[in-house]
């Protein structure tokens, strides 16, 4: 994963790194000052009828712009940028910090290669998400990064049994660890949403 990080790292043009402060309407913490759980940091249920306490809360930003040689950015068209949105919060006494493996890969925009569809049955067991993808990718509406761009796949949920099949693009990225994302139309098909994320098998 390092590598095709550095790797991917090639295609970008150039960061932005920043941060802004957020008006926040749910709290972090009880009133003994003990970090509430997720769940309980939410907005109000009646905030259409009673006004919440407001505060603020710092949201730090990281961006990577694709090249223009290799996206649509050369068209002079908008092209999808990547985005990491970590949330520091400050206050007193000093919050405790949740590490996760998630590893978002940076991958540049839809690349179109002839690349003829690989002979012979190629099978990855793993999991897959879902996201919605740019218009740009078109119909291209998988993102697996073990297989070749432009490559139709085959996708089974190991659950229930049902399938669907989509041409792959390497341009969407997808977090680390899932095997292929797949278009959020596409992936209703072979489960739920709430599902996500399932065990797959994929072919090409």
């Amino acid at each position: 994963a390092f590598r095709q990080q550095v790797e991917n790292n090639s295609y970008v043009d150039y960061q932005v790194i920043g941060w802004f402060d957020s008006p926040q309407l749910f709290p972090r913490e009880d009133e003994n000052g003990e970090w509430l759980p997720f769940d309980a940091q939410s907005w109000p249920q009646d905030l259409d009828r009673k006004p919440a306490p407001a505060r603020s809360e710092r949201v730090y930003f990281y961006l990577s712009v694709p090249r223009k040689e290799v996206s649509v950015r050369g068209m002079g068209l908008p092209a999808p940028v990547v985005s990491e949105s970590p949330v520091t919060i400050t206050t007193e006494p000093e919050l405790p910090v949740f590490l996760d493996n998630t590893v978002v890969v940076v991958a540049p925009a839809v690349i179109d290669v002839a690349i003829p569809d690989a002979k012979g049955p190629n099978v990855i067991e793993g999991s897959a998400s879902y996201k919605r993808f740019p218009p740009e990718t078109g119909d291209r509406k998988c993102s697996a990064p073990g297989v070749p761009s432009g490559v139709a796949i085959t996708i089974t949920n190991i659950d229930n049994g049902l399938s669907l099949t989509c041409r792959n693009t390497n341009g969407v990225a997808i977090p680390y660890g899932i095997a292929v994302g797949i278009d959020t139309d596409l992936f209703i098909q072979i489960a739920d949403l709430g599902d996500s994320p399932i065990p797959i098998r994929l072919s090409y």
